[in-house]
């Protein structure tokens, strides 16, 4: 879409339907991931698809942040990084653990 110049009730009018189609994907990618586990489908695809519209939607918001000199960026940042460490760290002590499980 073109960036013309357009007046406040246009502009909250297509922020409004942008915030519309967010969420409209992100619950309908994440119910496609419920059901594919439910029903043992795979999920990689709305599964990685549905990470990597969360991860742009975080870091998107966290650079407009750093623009207006919101300085809560940084600690999101740092919150951000800490959750996937600790994320990582849990998955490889489950897939250490389901491994000595299936060794035993």
């Amino acid at each position: 879409m073109k960036n013309k110049n357009r007046d406040e009730m246009e502009q909250s009018i297509l922020i409004k339907s942008e915030n519309l189609t967010y969420r409209f994907m992100t619950i309908a990618l994440s119910m496609w991931v419920l059901i594919g586990l439910f029903l043992k489908k795979s999920v990689v695809l709305p599964g990685y698809i549905l990470l990597a519209q969360l991860f742009i939607r975080f870091i998107a918001e966290q650079i407009y942040k750093k623009e207006v000199d919101d300085e809560r960026w940084k600690r999101n940042v740092i919150v951000f990084l800490v959750s996937i460490v600790i994320i990582i760290f849990v998955a490889m002590l489950g897939a250490t653990m389901f491994v000595a499980k299936v060794d035993a």
